[in-house]
Parts: structure tokens; C-alpha cells; sequence
């Protein structure tokens, strides 16, 4: 199945009124969310074996939050590498802010090379008018 997208304008916010004609990107349209449970599905394990991977799974996303938490960058092989994105109030000096004040804004994902490979012949729809499926659409409005 092709990957729906809809052409969208990028915003110029640093010169927004400087007469350019506006320039467009293409932004993918999910048609749902796959959850654990449908990934299991996929890979038809057996009732043990679902449990067994579930808890794994639970295991691994604890095991990577407690090396981010400990200044880690967390590797998979094949699949990407997992980072902290910090977040502070702006200062012109690095003596106006203590280490309390910074805070996580998000977890970065970068895909390993190997990994965007598997999509080298995606295929794309132009999607505009495509209905999205109920969870997706919750997500994102």
C-alpha cells in the first residue's frame, strides 16, 4: 500500500512578508497507528510467545529511559539510535541558569542507514480527501 501525503506550504517565520512565492513540502497522512498488539499480529506469534515479547518490550523501554536518564545515547543496531533533546529558558550566559532549570523536551529518534533502506522504493498517493481512520485522527487533532 502507498504512503498518502498532502502538499502543505512551509512558513517563512523569519521573513514572512518579503513577496516570495510560498514553497510546499510534502507531509505524510498516517492512515492509523499500529500498536504493539498489531505488530504481534504481523509476526503471528504464539499466545506464550506474545507474552514473553510484551514484557520484553516493557523491559527494553525501561532499559533505554535508564541510559538516556544516565547521559546515554541508547544505539539498536539496524533500527536507530535514541537521544535526549534538552530545553531551558533562553540566556545570554551560561551563568544565568542552573542545571535545575533545564528540563527533557523529547526523546529524538534517528534511524540507523540500514534501517531507511527498507524504504528506498516507497511508494506515494497524493492523499488529499483520504479519510483517516478514527485513532489517527484522534492523535493528531
Amino acid at each position: 500500500m502507498p504512503i498518502r501525503y498532502e502538499m502543505r506550504k512551509l512558513r517563512d517565520n523569519i521573513n514572512p512578508k518579503d513577496g516570495k512565492k510560498p514553497t510546499l513540502y510534502p507531509k505524510v497522512q498516517p492512515i492509523g497507528n499500529a500498536t504493539l498488539d498489531d505488530l504481534l499480529r504481523d509476526i503471528n506469534p504464539s499466545p506464550v510467545k506474545k507474552a514473553e515479547i510484551e514484557a520484553n518490550v516493557k523491559m527494553l523501554t525501561y532499559a533505554i529511559a535508564n541510559r538516556l536518564l544516565n547521559g546515554e545515547n541508547v544505539t539498536i543496531d539496524g533500527l536507530g539510535t535514541f537521544s535526549v533533546v534538552a530545553q531551558s529558558r533562553r540566556v545570554e550566559d551560561e551563568t544565568e541558569i542552573r542545571a535545575e532549570s533545564i528540563k527533557v523536551k523529547s526523546i529524538s529518534f534517528r534511524t540507523s542507514p540500514r534501517f531507511l533502506k527498507l524504504f528506498a522504493g516507497a511508494e506515494f498517493v497524493r492523499g488529499l480527501g483520504i479519510k483517516r481512520r478514527k485513532d489517527a485522527q484522534q492523535k493528531h487533532d
